[in-house]
């Protein structure tokens, strides 16, 4: 017969339960993590096609551009609303059938052509073109490269948050893009002398 020092207890119920749970929760945290794998190998999507998705998902329209014009505003409307500008000096013709627009607050003069896409007699669609009154091939400080961030904290003054530098399908890179809701703003710089900006309603994209 053993000594009663060296006796073996079995574990009480306390320790059973806790030798349970442990073993309970490294269950679910296999589970879990398994479900977290598969999630990620089967969504194949791009960051810039998850944005798109959470941002349509989210069922937010912001149709806003600027001076007055919005996406969705009717052709028509168009015209007459740039008339009046154009009344007030506000806007001028522009080249190959464009809106001009001196932009306020830069450092050297800058002026932004604009002239909508429209689909089913609105607008879905807003290229713009912004370039310096000064360039030149000798004005290294005039060029699109310098002239970028600048169009960028304006657009992040103009529509507030930051924009994300990323792949977009069908555009130049680098590129930075926004999206609210329904708006997507794209700028990049367009050789040597002109910054692009394009303003598009995503949910006319799905449809």
């Amino acid at each position: 017969m053993r000594r009663p020092d060296t006796w073996r207890t079995r574990p009480g119920p306390e320790k059973k339960a806790e030798k349970d749970m442990r073993m309970t929760v490294s269950i679910a945290a296999c589970v879990a993590l398994a479900a977290l794998m598969t999630w990620t190998a089967c969504d194949q999507r791009t960051p810039y096609e998850r944005w798109v998705d959470e941002e349509l998902a989210s069922g937010e329209r912001h149709d806003t551009l600027f001076l007055g014009i919005w996406l969705g505003m009717p052709e028509k409307a168009f015209y007459d609303h740039c008339l009046e500008l154009n009344r007030d000096s506000i806007v001028t013709d522009g080249l190959n059938m464009t809106v001009e627009y001196r932009l306020p607050g830069f450092e050297h003069e800058a002026t932004m052509l604009f002239f909508p896409k429209f689909e089913d007699g609105v607008i879905a669609e807003m290229p713009v073109t912004i370039g310096y009154n000064g360039w030149a091939p000798w004005n290294r400080n005039l060029w699109a490269d310098s002239l970028l961030p600048r169009v960028v904290d304006m657009l992040e003054q103009w529509y507030g948050a930051e924009f994300r530098q990323m792949e977009v399908p069908g555009y130049p890179q680098p590129t930075w893009v926004r999206i609210d809701g329904n708006r997507q703003i794209v700028a990049w710089p367009e050789g040597e002398q002109y910054v692009k900006v394009v303003f598009t309603d995503l949910s006319r994209r799905r449809k």
